[in-house]
């Protein structure tokens, strides 16, 4: 079972990647979207 906060992080982490995919899909890549990898290693 994840803790609480692990279940959060990963429904977070879950969402960007949605989020990231649809602006891949529709080629208009957003600066939040370019800055996504150096958020998930900040975040760790």
């Amino acid at each position: 079972m994840l803790t609480k906060k692990e279940s959060k992080i990963q429904r977070f982490i879950i969402g960007k990647l949605i989020k990231y995919n649809k602006a891949l899909n529709v080629q208009k890549i957003s600066e939040e979207s370019r800055l996504f990898e150096d958020g998930i290693i900040d975040s760790i």
